[in-house]
């Protein structure tokens, strides 16, 4: 996200639970390069996750949703000190067609998906300037 913010054509690239990290590679050189000659508009990245083993294909897809447990799990980084991971593990996802979490966990595809920096609810943006907050400056 960082690079996109700075102007740059971005992507990140996740790996679901392997340490073989070829198929993402190869396939992240191969999205760099069809970046390169396509460009992305400006305030968008591409969100790439990899299903472990060897991947079935590729999809473009929208964002899924996960559940995730409610916890808070105490660890210790390589020098001994506690840091907190928020969130816990990870418990299911539900089942979308055209989803990330589709493609990943039950169709063993790696997903492309582009987000947009400006997660404005912008269909809210004009009924919430009638609400009657304090202070509210109505443009």
């Amino acid at each position: 996200m960082e690079g996109c913010v700075g102007g740059l054509p971005s992507f990140a690239i996740s790996q679901v639970k392997s340490r073989d990290y070829s198929h993402a590679a190869k396939f992240a050189a191969a999205l760099a390069r069809q970046i390169v000659e396509h460009g992305l508009p400006p305030g968008t990245l591409l969100n790439v996750n990899v299903p472990p083993g060897e991947p079935q294909g590729a999809q473009i897809t929208r964002i899924g949703r996960r559940t995730y447990t409610a916890a808070v799990v105490e660890k210790l980084e390589p020098r001994g000190r506690a840091y907190y991971w928020i969130g816990g593990d990870e418990q299911a996802h539900e089942h979308v067609p055209g989803s990330d979490c589709d493609a990943v966990f039950d169709r063993r595809l790696i997903s492309v998906t582009p987000l947009h920096l400006d997660l404005t609810a912008q269909e809210l943006v004009e009924e919430l300037k009638h609400w009657e907050l304090p202070g509210l400056v109505r443009d």
